[in-house]
């Protein structure tokens, strides 16, 4: 197989309605084009995210833009880790589909991984601009539960009493996360809300997801009219178990933009 060539990338500034500063970057292919997808990351990753890093070497081989964004308070982005809620999540993102309408962009597709899922699934409910999403192992509302489950009852009642608990990432190490969080996260557990997607909509998830149970995703994908839904027999919540799962994602999110970009 021939080697990939490494496309161009463009660091980008841009605003949330915070007036936070927040960072993406766009791999871009050696032609022009106004197709461009957004990569919103999960809850304790950031834009540098091996998902996103890989998609930014395959997508522009498809003559898609890729641009991988810092939500708030994660990566090169102002903010605090410990202040994340989805609401400014989802703003976050609404001001990047703003930056890219702004700067001409129409053919916007969005790729929402976990928690970045949801916050996508909440945009694209209201918002008309975007032509695509892809679901890669999203959270579908909250509770959610898997076996590694950070949301039992006894770390809920610690969160609520002290107002904050710490989070771990095996990238980022500990982190703060105030009870602020779980309480914002709470008013998106409404399904129905998806109802009114109609556009193509293309869903990954793994039946031995350790974080996300698929038998929630699978409710999910009940409200959502215009879709592909993939279960990846056997694949975890970061398709590291099967380098074989890792690129059938990979490709299939790369095909299904390439399709309706």
């Amino acid at each position: 197989m021939p080697e990939r060539i490494e496309m161009k990338q463009k660091k980008i500034e841009f605003k949330n309605s915070k007036g936070q500063n927040l960072i993406g970057i766009m791999h871009m292919p050696e032609t022009k084009t106004d197709k461009i997808a957004i990569y919103v990351h999960g809850y304790k990753s950031s834009k540098e995210s091996q998902k996103a890093i890989s998609l930014g070497k395959i997508l522009p081989e498809k003559g898609i833009i890729l641009f991988r964004i810092d939500l708030s308070g994660r990566g090169e982005s102002d903010g605090k880790f410990e202040d994340t809620t989805v609401t400014q999540y989802i703003d976050d993102l609404k001001c990047a589909i703003d930056f890219l309408e702004n700067n001409g962009y129409q053919n916007i597709g969005v790729i929402g991984n976990s928690l970045g899922g949801l916050v996508s699934l909440q945009e694209v409910s209201k918002d008309n601009r975007v032509k695509c999403l892809a679901l890669l192992s999203p959270v579908p509302k909250f509770p959610y539960k898997g076996r590694r489950n950070e949301f039992s009852d006894e770390n809920i009642a610690k969160w609520k009493k002290q107002g904050w608990i710490y989070t771990h990432s095996q990238k980022y190490g500990k982190m703060k996360i105030n009870y602020n969080y779980l309480e914002d996260l709470s008013q998106y557990n409404d399904l129905s809300v998806y109802d009114n997607i109609k556009i193509p909509v293309l869903l990954m998830h793994g039946t031995k997801d350790e974080a996300i149970s698929i038998d929630g995703v699978k409710e999910l994908a009940k409200h959502l009219k215009n879709l592909e839904f993939i279960i990846l027999e056997g694949s975890d919540h970061d398709y590291t178990i099967s380098k074989k799962q890792y690129d059938k994602v990979m490709n299939e999110t790369a095909r299904f933009l390439g399709e309706n970009l």
